[in-house]
């Protein structure tokens, strides 16, 4: 399905969703396909090798994929399809592919997206999913289900990016957890630094604190917050802020969703928190951010 959406001036691009059923069809022509398999086995035959993906799990497909073979046993799956530019006009499949696309993402706001171009011996198309991770993902995926059927206003395209942005910081924050995971002794603090690291991203525009991340791994605050600091180099608090500023930086970046909803999906108390906790991280307000990177892409990626 093409939708015309008001941030692309216009132009039709290509985003879909559709749950997939026992007549499976998956198109990746100039597309990248997420699929969430909710319950079930999906396998497929990609560029002649064969995959099989169990739930529960997110299976990430590139653009111009040979697939056939497409068998299924008790399969729940939605899938959400799209061009990629629809994250932002600036984004191309060329540029993802030279590999400057990893030098583009801080300098203008551009979402991860090694989850669809990465293969190596622990990840091999896609991601399982924890129970927390899949009961948020399932959510974001009703969201953009509900936004692009019902359209209901004119950000209707920009809330989508939202909800699709956040899916895609998710699973890349599950990606490096799944890669660091393999080089982790199960009785280190790296462990349950881990866990939490994952509860974190999963539920970070809830309240949630050292208190309740402590009685989350049954240990007491003052050793999980002299762990966590020495892991990652932040204390918890920081560490919620920042990743909500990192999700909220992308959607300032590429949409025109109001600081007043970016502040509620993002987990802030209130607008006015958001915008003085962005500046002392960012040094800018959220609409200085806003207009400072979509002026340097236009200058830089020479789009008008």
């Amino acid at each position: 399905m093409g939708t015309k959406c008001k941030y692309m001036n216009g132009r039709v691009v290509h985003i879909n969703f559709y749950t997939l059923n026992e007549n499976i069809e998956i198109d990746t022509k100039e597309k990248y396909n997420l699929i969430l398999i909710e319950r079930g086995k999906l396998s497929l035959n990609i560029n002649g090798k064969k995959y099989s993906f169990i739930a529960p799990c997110i299976v990430s497909l590139k653009e111009n994929l040979i697939i056939t073979d497409i068998s299924a046993e008790t399969l729940s799956a939605k899938n959400i399809s799209f061009n990629v530019s629809f994250l932002n006009i600036g984004i191309t499949f060329d540029l993802i592919n030279s590999r400057e696309y990893e030098i583009c993402m801080e300098r203008f706001g551009f979402i991860p997206l090694n989850i669809f171009y990465e293969e190596n011996e622990y990840f091999h198309k896609n991601l399982p999913l924890s129970r927390d991770n899949l009961i948020q993902i399932r959510s974001l995926y009703n969201k953009i289900n509900k936004s692009i059927t019902e359209q209901i206003d004119i950000r209707w395209s920009c809330r989508t990016r939202l909800y699709l942005n956040t899916i895609l910081e998710l699973l890349y924050e599950v990606y490096v957890e799944l890669l660091n995971k393999n080089n982790v002794d199960i009785k280190s603090p790296n462990s349950w630094v881990t866990l939490l690291l994952d509860k974190i991203h999963t539920d970070y525009s809830k309240n949630i604190s050292l208190n309740n991340l402590s009685e989350y791994v049954n240990i007491n605050k003052t050793t999980v917050s002299k762990y966590f600091k020495q892991i990652t180099g932040f204390s918890v608090t920081d560490y919620i802020i920042n990743y909500r500023i990192k999700c909220a930086s992308h959607t300032l970046a590429t949409t025109e969703i109001t600081l007043s909803e970016i502040a509620q999906e993002y987990g802030f108390s209130s607008e006015a928190y958001f915008i003085r906790q962005f500046k002392n991280k960012m040094k800018m307000t959220p609409s200085e951010y806003r207009i400072f990177i979509c002026n340097r892409r236009k200058k830089e990626l020479n789009h008008k």
